[in-house]
């Protein structure tokens, strides 16, 4: 990248980070979004005073900055782009609540900070220290972001996930087994309801007891996010075979909920943990898949050894 790349870049997670603290109600969470746009405002100028190659652009942006004015020249008005990826950003805010938002932030940063280390393996001796103090800068965030900004939100997510992926697994398996064992809606439904509230309630304990001996960790926090993420996802899976009167339609319509379920936590976690947003998706339906291939065996194996019949 040129220092011209370099000063666009930052004049637009300047802008990025005022329109996030513009909306961002926290007052500790807004002061901090503020105070990075400045450090990225100071980035744009330093690109544009020590531009290698001066072009008429950059000489109209210095003298803009000798008057204390952003220049429209290497800070142009928000790309279509721009403002699609900043409405995203919001609307993940909005859904997913602010540990989204700080995963972006984060990898943003962590992005940054790589593009200077690049830059300093070629760039002018001279500088080298400014470069350097730039990514000591983006690395404070990077800290910043983790530590307060992010404090406790990787701990409620995993809760969270643990709950729902849990929840996925046992109960695609179990439904897929209790419809096939009972081929009657409404007792799959029931067992369903029993087993999951069951199990519901076991995860929230068991989340309870590892949170007390983990420090820095909330028990009654753990095992309500834990409990509650897993109780959601049996009553989203268990409702097909009390709305409709078909099995195979039942099942049909709790895997597309179940499909549903783990794209959009494994988009969230993909985004949070910074992984692959297809291999988290792959392992989840994998899991899922399997647990109800082995139940749908199980289920018809069970009918037909006990000769189940529950028609009546």
């Amino acid at each position: 990248m040129t220092p011209e790349d370099f000063a666009r870049a930052e004049y637009r997670d300047y802008r990025m980070y005022m329109a996030l603290a513009g909306r961002e109600k926290d007052a500790a969470a807004r002061r901090a979004l503020e105070e990075f746009a400045a450090e990225e405002k100071e980035h744009y100028e330093f690109w544009i005073r020590h531009a290698t190659v001066r072009s008429p652009a950059q000489d109209r942006a210095g003298k803009d900055l000798e008057r204390g004015v952003v220049s429209p020249s290497l800070a142009p008005a928000p790309s279509t782009r721009e403002k699609l990826a900043l409405r995203l950003i919001f609307i993940l805010r909005a859904i997913f609540g602010p540990a989204a938002v700080i995963a972006l932030i984060e990898r943003k940063e962590h992005a940054a900070i790589n593009r200077y280390r690049e830059f300093l393996k070629t760039a002018d001796p001279t500088l080298h220290d400014a470069v350097a103090q730039m990514i000591r800068d983006e690395e404070s965030h990077e800290r910043h972001i983790i530590t307060d900004l992010g404090a406790g939100q990787s701990r409620v997510i995993g809760n969270i996930v643990l709950g729902l992926n849990d929840g996925l697994i046992e109960l695609t398996g179990a439904l897929t087994g209790f419809a096939f064992a009972f081929g009657r809606n409404s007792i799959v439904g029931m067992t369903g309801l029993i087993v999951g509230v069951a199990a519901a309630l076991s995860m929230a304990a068991s989340a309870y007891m590892q949170a007390r001996h983990e420090e820095g960790k909330n028990p009654p926090q753990a095992a309500g996010y834990t409990g509650t993420a897993y109780g959601a996802v049996v009553f989203l899976l268990i409702a097909p075979f009390f709305l409709l009167s078909g099995t195979a339609a039942a099942v049909a319509v709790m895997f597309v909920l179940a499909f549903a379920v783990v794209g959009a936590t494994s988009f969230y976690t993909s985004l949070l943990f910074d992984r692959p947003f297809l291999r988290q998706f792959g392992e989840m339906i994998l899991f899922s898949l399997g647990a109800a291939a082995v139940s749908f065996l199980v289920g018809l194996a069970t009918r037909r050894v006990f000769q189940i019949d529950v028609s009546t």
